[in-house]
């Protein structure tokens, strides 16, 4: 379980990471079935008829009531799709939140193998569809950057230093209770929402991080370049999951360069003028790998892998 006031979905992500947490789970649980379809294809009509009466039974039903009547594989692969707004009526016939149309016959891997993937998409967004309803997350619905994050808790775990990790782990997950959150959970609360440092504000998140006159005796002036920033942002509601969590937006992210390293690709491998017309066309070509000495080129002293190239 996780603690109390942390988020959950958020826990996940950094816990286990985007790729893993329960998206491994939901999708091995849809590909474990489909396999059981590949082994038994003279079953598949059977398997049909089956999976429409338990849809029509599980759909018009609750999220919470209606996995007290999944049992066994074909229910549980019907239970999740539903669960993550897809519409799975047949079996060979799936829509998806977006209202793309999947249809699949039994025995292609390459296309059921995509369509795993966009299941696997979708557990993502609704994961940080979540994380960014939680308090001080708003903004993650568009997904969040975790890898620096992750890297300074393996790193600080390695060191011994899990008093650091712990709370480096505690603000990105959203479990600080500053004294404005407790009195909104807890009406009662013996001291109030004021700020038990400087006893001039109420204690909010963004007050403790780049307002309390008391951050002073820390070393820590609310006139940095930093602070200043913050509260701008903060004041348009922008990034709040960046300055009151430390989670930067997915967008943020280093992608690879699509202009002159893809030229270059085209240069190099390209080499008959059919070739050179497919990929003008926008489609695929065979082409042969390349191995270098995976220096890193002109990054390779970057502290992050996914600022380096080669070639």
């Amino acid at each position: 379980g996780t603690k109390m006031g942390r988020c959950t979905a958020t826990t996940l992500l950094v816990l286990k990471g985007p790729q893993e947490s329960v998206t491994r789970a939901i999708v091995e649980q849809i590909k474990q079935f489909w396999l059981t379809l590949v082994d038994h294809p003279t079953e598949f009509a059977r398997y049909k008829r089956g999976w429409q009466k338990l849809h029509a039974k599980l759909a018009p039903m609750g999220a919470n009531k209606r996995w007290y009547h999944v049992k066994g594989p074909m229910a549980g692969a019907i239970a999740q799709l539903l669960a993550l707004g897809w519409q799975p009526a047949e079996l060979d016939h799936w829509i998806s939140p977006a209202g793309e149309d999947w249809k699949y016959q039994v025995g292609d891997i390459p296309y059921f193998g995509e369509l795993l993937r966009e299941v696997q998409k979708t557990v993502q967004r609704t994961l940080w569809e979540r994380a960014g309803a939680f308090p001080g997350g708003a903004g993650l619905q568009q997904g969040g950057d975790l890898y620096q994050l992750q890297r300074h808790l393996r790193r600080r775990r390695k060191k011994n230093q899990h008093q650091e990790a712990g709370m480096l782990e505690t603000i990105a997950v959203g479990g600080v209770w500053t004294r404005a959150r407790r009195c909104e959970a807890y009406p009662d609360t013996e001291g109030g929402a004021t700020c038990p440092r400087c006893g001039k504000a109420n204690e909010t998140l963004r007050h403790r991080y780049y307002e309390c006159a008391a951050n002073e005796e820390l070393g820590h002036s609310n006139n940095t370049q930093i602070a200043r920033k913050a509260r701008t942002a903060l004041d348009s509601e922008e990034l709040e999951h960046f300055w009151l969590r430390g989670i930067p937006p997915a967008e943020w992210a280093v992608q690879l360069d699509n202009g002159e390293d893809e030229r270059r690709a085209k240069d190099i491998f390209c080499t008959t003028e059919e070739a050179q017309a497919a990929v003008q066309r926008g489609q695929r070509v065979e082409a042969d790998f390349v191995f270098t000495d995976g220096s890193g080129g002109k990054a390779a002293t970057a502290t992050d892998p996914r600022l380096r190239r080669c070639g």
